[in-house]
């Protein structure tokens, strides 16, 4: 079974590569089928990776939903 770091070290490598997102997403699809992360996530890991993120690992977050907002904002 693949876990999900696995699928982020593969995104990493492709990104420090210089390998195109396009042909990433497809070599990752034709490797783990329905198992591939979305393309979406596909993008934004490697937008990480290229900001300078070395981790594999997903930020923790904390249990409880923000639900401040900032005065002034849109609603």
């Amino acid at each position: 079974m693949c876990i999900k770091e696995e699928r982020r070290a593969v995104i990493r490598f492709f990104s420090t590569k210089g390998v195109k997102p396009a042909k990433s997403i497809r070599c990752k699809q034709a490797q783990y089928d329905d198992r591939c992360l979305s393309q979406s996530k596909i993008y934004k890991w490697i937008e990480r990776f290229k900001q300078g993120r070395t981790s594999l690992c997903v930020d923790e977050r904390s249990s409880c939903p923000s639900t401040s907002t900032t005065e002034g904002r849109c609603r």
